[in-house]
């Protein structure tokens, strides 16, 4: 736990902090990063998460679909506040609500409370569902994996919101490095909170969907916003097939 700990907080910061040193962004190498980072997460939703939930769910199967459906509107109304930083969206985030003083101020303090409790929720994924119904711990390492491949976009992002809000460097500095910790703060929190047996398996098996849902929602909106003029480019989809492949491979070696 305590390397998954240092692989999600190191992921976050380090990539958050090399946003300082990038003079120019290569839009057409970020857009492969994105296309590839997202095929994974729906690849590994898909081929590992919700079969494991389903599996794991027994005679409460019928529940899950709607918690998934809970968990992808839920991101969709996070949406609003986070301006498509969860998906690695660059462009015009603080000017999607573009105000001046507090409004500015509520609608920044917003953003980032809304993005770090996805990131929250994303940790607690890692207490994998069917060990959590098993009631013993076991790293999964396709999701810590595909957690990985999402952060690095996410937090280029956050810094790019952060600096679109009119935060100085320091102040930047310092909320990333809250950002970042919010993903293994999650993950800890969620195996102190099973090891006290506080709830019941199937209040886990609940979550996982409804992060499963946020999921769904994140890697599909990344495919579209890749090509918004509907034209299938081959590097674009090279990439994609090559993460959806990672996906199943990882899964299927139990990497």
């Amino acid at each position: 736990m305590a390397i998954n700990f240092i692989i999600l907080f190191a992921t976050s910061f380090l990539a958050g902090l090399s946003f300082f040193k990038i003079v120019r962004l290569d839009e057409t190498k970020y857009k492969l990063l994105l296309a590839f980072s997202g095929s994974y997460l729906f690849a590994v939703t898909v081929v590992h998460l919700l079969p494991e939930i389903y599996h794991s769910s027994e005679e409460n199967v019928h529940f899950i679909g709607i918690f998934v459906l809970i968990g992808f509107f839920l991101q969709l109304m996070l949406e609003y506040f986070t301006t498509g930083v969860e998906h690695g969206h660059l462009h015009a985030h603080a000017g999607h609500h573009h105000h001046h003083g507090g409004a500015n101020g509520f609608f920044s303090l917003a953003m980032i409370l809304s993005i770090s409790f996805h990131a929250l929720l994303e940790g607690m994924l890692l207490l994998n569902p069917v060990h959590a119904q098993a009631h013993e711990h076991t790293d999964s390492y396709s999701l810590l994996l595909g957690l990985v491949l999402h952060k690095i976009p996410e937090s280029l992002a956050f810094v790019f919101a952060l600096g679109e809000y009119s935060y100085n460097k320091t102040q930047k500095i310092l909320l990333l490095l809250a950002f970042s910790l919010a993903s293994p703060l999650g993950m800890l929190f969620s195996n102190f909170v099973f090891d006290l047996q506080v709830f019941s398996s199937n209040v886990f098996l609940a979550l996982f969907a409804i992060v499963a849902g946020n999921f769904l929602y994140i890697s599909t909106t990344i495919f579209f916003e890749n090509s918004p003029d509907h034209k299938i480019r081959f590097n674009r989809l090279a990439f994609s097939l090559l993460g959806a492949l990672l996906a199943w491979l990882s899964d299927f070696l139990m990497f």
